[in-house]
């Protein structure tokens, strides 16, 4: 296997990183000559499945990754041209989740051509057995009500803010509420202040990136997991905190209903509505045994389609 690595961000966006683009195609011709490989694939449509595309190298994969299909091919013309070349000049498509599978069948693509492979999460990365947490994140346990937990980058496909203006109302009935968030990104800053003027920044720690080891400590010292995404082909985030026992409140997304059915083993809200958040932390709030019933699903999901070593195979 060679692994042939282009930076190429987001050249896609207009005509001059299309032309910049083209001479990285001619470059991935020249490495395809060199080494003849059996097969070519191609990560994320925008740019590396592109290239893959453009080499007219066959047989080749490409992959799509989400966002380039659900967002990227609605945001221009030229990005809505790209994904179509690359998904009509690869011989096989995998994708992410069905919902993002569908998408590609309403661009005209055989549905025959596209399998959806769920990535799944790591299960021995996330014990769920909260003595293996470090002291640090075991005291989370000793916070009533219990800690919410978001494991989110600061972007605004994230729809963080919508959770934090959730937050006053839960915070009014348990004054003692804890937040964690873990991730970062360029509205760090923004939901700094916003956490302030809703008064509510002493009850959020937010933890930045962490690293995996961490990750699994804190969402297994949590008790109840939120994701308030506008857009998502396969939250990995959701999985891994299902795989740690945690009842879900995520938003409407087509690919989350794959995951979570309305109150069975967690919630689903409309987007950008925070105060039917509010609601629905403060009544897990309240029901510890329904806390306990959905993670223990949860679980079960994650051990019977979201293990990574099984769905890679």
């Amino acid at each position: 296997m060679h692994l042939i690595q282009f930076t190429l961000g987001n050249l896609s966006k207009n005509i001059q990183g299309l032309l910049q683009l083209e001479k990285y195609s001619v470059k991935l011709r020249e490495i395809i000559d060199e080494i003849s490989p059996d097969l070519v694939h191609g990560f994320f449509l925008t740019n590396r499945g592109f290239l893959v595309a453009r080499s007219g190298f066959s047989p080749s994969i490409s992959t799509a990754m989400g966002s380039d299909i659900l967002i990227d091919s609605k945001s221009s013309p030229i990005l809505s041209w790209i994904v179509k070349y690359s998904l009509s000049r690869s011989d096989l498509v995998t994708c992410t989740s069905n919902s993002v599978k569908r998408s590609i069948t309403r661009m005209g693509i055989p549905s025959e051509k596209t399998v959806s492979i769920p990535y799944g999460v790591d299960l021995n990365r996330f014990p769920t057995d909260s003595s293996t947490a470090s002291f640090d994140n075991r005291k989370m346990k000793s916070f009533e009500p219990p800690t919410l937990v978001m494991t989110r980058n600061f972007y605004p496909v994230y729809g963080i803010e919508y959770f934090l203006r959730s937050l006053p109302q839960v915070v009014k009935e348990f004054p003692k509420l804890k937040v964690f968030l873990l991730g970062d990104g360029p509205l760090r800053e923004r939901l700094f202040r916003l956490s302030s003027e809703l008064k509510i920044r002493d009850n959020i720690h937010f933890a930045g990136h962490v690293n995996e080891t961490k990750l699994g400590e804190y969402l297994s010292s949590a008790d109840i997991y939120i994701s308030t995404s506008l857009s998502d082909g396969s939250s990995v985030s959701l999985l891994e905190a299902m795989a740690s026992g945690l009842p879900a409140i995520v938003t409407d997304v087509d690919s989350n209903r794959e995951w979570i059915k309305d109150g069975v083993n967690g919630y689903i809200i409309p987007k950008r509505e925070s105060s039917i958040l509010s609601a629905r932390i403060i009544q897990l709030i309240e029901d510890p045994r329904l806390r306990e019933t959905m993670g223990s699903k949860n679980k079960d999901i994650t051990r019977q389609r979201g293990d990574m070593k099984k769905n890679l195979q």
